[in-house]
């Protein structure tokens, strides 16, 4: 579960756009990653910080359905919070409640 992010920056995907620059020149924090955010908000289950307080976070549309329970209450992987259309590699997911009436595959 780690990405390399521009410039060679090892971390792990809990890392990113988490609000803390972890790679040195920031890419972590980039629009390249955040842009995709989900407006679904969840505590994530793994914090990589000691002492970090757990707190309602954005996250990525990439943990949606990917297999792994990344939000406590699992609301990344519930099937009943997201719309799917397309299949295989066009299959994209968006929030319920989003009111998105347009969605390019």
């Amino acid at each position: 579960n780690c990405y390399e992010v521009e410039g060679g920056c090892l971390l792990h995907k809990t890392q990113l756009c988490d609000g803390h620059n972890d790679c040195p020149d920031g890419t972590d924090e980039s629009k390249t990653f955040c842009s995709t955010m989900s407006r679904t908000q969840c505590v994530r289950r793994v914090s990589l910080r000691p002492g970090s307080s757990k707190t309602n976070m954005e996250f990525p549309l990439s943990w949606v359905m990917d297999g792994v329970v990344d939000c406590e209450g699992g609301v990344d992987e519930k099937k009943e919070s997201w719309l799917r259309c397309g299949r295989d590699l066009s299959r994209r997911y968006i929030e319920k409640e989003s009111g998105r009436r347009e969605v390019f595959l």
